[in-house]
């Protein structure tokens, strides 16, 4: 819970959640078992707002990076972040993911029924 607003500007936030004592992994091999499985949840809710308010999933993530000359910041939950670039991060990895897609070729195979494509 230290960060569930991830890195958005989220100013008010609510969360629900049940704890049970299990001896079964839930999960995976995670050092703490919140954050991916959380994290996963975060951004497919953006995509959902995304989806909602009719804009680019990327542009609804930009619009919504804490800036960096918010820092520091405090989340919704009470704790700080003390910085972040993460539009240039994300700018930096768009650019990655562009040449990736580039290198694959995304498209061909369409017609033997196989699509290739890149995952944000």
């Amino acid at each position: 819970m230290a960060s569930f607003t991830g890195c958005y500007a989220i100013p008010v936030a609510e969360y629900d959640l049940t704890l049970v004592a299990t001896n079964k992994l839930p999960a995976g091999p995670y050092r703490g078992m919140g954050p991916p499985p959380h994290n996963f949840v975060l951004e497919q809710m953006m995509d959902i707002a995304a989806r909602g308010l009719g804009i680019d999933p990327a542009e609804i993530r930009r619009k919504n990076f804490i800036p960096p000359d918010r820092f520091p910041y405090t989340i919704a939950s009470g704790n700080e972040y003390d910085s972040g670039e993460y539009e240039a991060a994300a700018e930096h990895r768009a650019g990655d993911v562009r040449l990736l897609a580039a290198a694959a070729g995304t498209g061909r195979g369409a017609e033997r029924g196989r699509y290739l494509g890149i995952g944000v």
